[in-house]
């Protein structure tokens, strides 16, 4: 098994058990969003892997999944490791729209919340994520921070789920040939 093909797999598995359950507002591609005329739209999370693509600096895509390794560790002799993973979700959300107002708010972390939350009980359900075992006992989440301190990026809202998964080698080293 390759690293890009677990990946490539967990992906799969959140797009056919998470994101296709969920929607989020999306941000305009331009236009005024923080206004009332702006009619907002709802999607399911896209799912991107390890990185968002390359655009304008100003492009966030959301709401979204990025299946992520954050690094890995593998058994030379017993030919099995793990790989962790890290799903960072985001949302768009720059407050209260009604069909006749708009009124800018801070709460679209609960929108992020909840999003977490349905990903986290997901995998907790199952534990084998396209053949994938999930190795760690707790899975870890949380919204994301940097030098300790949350990310305040209004009126996007970024949170993750991290856990560990079984990594197997389909390759023995030539050295262990001859022991």
């Amino acid at each position: 098994m390759t690293t890009q093909k677990a990946i490539d797999d967990i992906a799969q598995w959140i797009r056919d058990h998470v994101a296709g359950d969920v929607e989020y507002k999306v941000p305009p591609a331009s236009g005024r969003p923080n206004s009332k005329n702006y009619g907002y739209t709802l999607a399911h999370p896209a799912v991107l892997t390890m990185f968002d693509p390359p655009g304008d600096d100003d492009t966030i895509i959301a709401p979204c999944i990025v299946v992520q390794m954050t690094d890995g560790e593998h058994d030379v002799v017993r030919q099995k490791g793990e790989l962790n993973i890290r799903l960072v979700h985001k949302i768009w959300n720059p407050g209260l729209h009604t069909p006749s107002s708009f009124t800018p708010n801070a709460e679209g972390w609960r929108d992020l919340d909840s999003f977490i939350e349905v990903t986290r009980s997901r995998i907790e359900q199952v534990l084998i994520l396209n053949g994938h075992r999930v190795r760690t006992e707790t899975v870890q989440f949380g919204f994301m921070k940097m030098e300790q301190a949350l990310v305040d990026n209004y009126p996007f809202f970024f949170g993750h789920v991290s856990f560990s998964i079984d990594f197997f080698s389909m390759v023995r080293p030539a050295i262990l040939e001859n022991i």
